[in-house]
């Protein structure tokens, strides 16, 4: 999944189905990526709901 394509709350989505979206970016946010697990919950809330981060809020430096 490209990292700029956003998830839709609605199901909109490309393939209509947020689960699957976020079932996948989870696993490769976590588990390929190893990003840790609150990392991954906001960057796929953040998808789910269009907002955007800065890495530093995501780093926890500022």
């Amino acid at each position: 999944m490209d990292e700029k394509q956003y998830l839709s709350v609605d199901g909109n989505s490309a393939s209509g189905d947020v689960e699957a979206l976020v079932r996948e970016r989870v696993h490769s946010l976590y588990y390929d990526r190893d990003v840790n697990c609150a990392r991954t919950t906001m960057l796929c809330l953040g998808e789910l709901l269009g907002v955007s981060h800065r890495r530093a809020d995501l780093c926890g430096r500022g």
